[in-house]
């Protein structure tokens, strides 16, 4: 025998219920109840989330306001240092010339007292040359007034 088919649920018409009773007014006023502490905790803990990231964004300000000025005061340190290197370059260059111009100086002198030395030798043998000359010839004027 054929069977009747069963018709689906989104058919039927929902029950309606006039009246509503005292328990389903206690129900309905617990679950709003819940309802309404679970959005309080909610609430509470978002409220928390969003301390807790104001607090960490003005941590992070305070950092990054830090690392600014730290970065700015080490542009200018770099700068002070440049400029104190160049100068010391500079010094440096200037010494440098100097001292090889007291080098090319020295040598220039020492080579000038050497022949200041040979000259003082060359003119001693001939001083002593022009002495011995003299001499003989004084012995030899002194030799010719005790004969004649």
């Amino acid at each position: 025998m054929p069977t009747k088919k069963k018709t689906s649920p989104a058919r039927r018409k929902p029950v309606r219920r006039d009246r509503k009773t005292s328990s389903t007014v206690s129900r309905a006023s617990k679950a709003a109840s819940s309802f309404s502490a679970m959005a309080s905790t909610q609430l509470k803990q978002l409220r928390k989330t969003v301390d807790q990231l104001k607090a960490r964004l003005e941590k992070e300000a305070r950092a990054r306001s830090a690392a600014a000025t730290v970065i700015g005061e080490a542009k200018k340190a770099r700068e002070t240092l440049m400029v104190k290197m160049k100068a010391l370059r500079d010094q440096g260059a200037s010494l440098t010339k100097e001292l090889k111009k007291a080098m090319s100086d020295a040598g220039r002198r020492e080579s000038a007292r050497q022949q200041a030395v040979v000259k003082i030798s060359e003119l001693r043998g001939e001083l002593a040359r022009r002495t011995e000359d003299l001499k003989r010839k004084s012995e030899e004027l002194a030799s010719e007034t005790q004969k004649a």
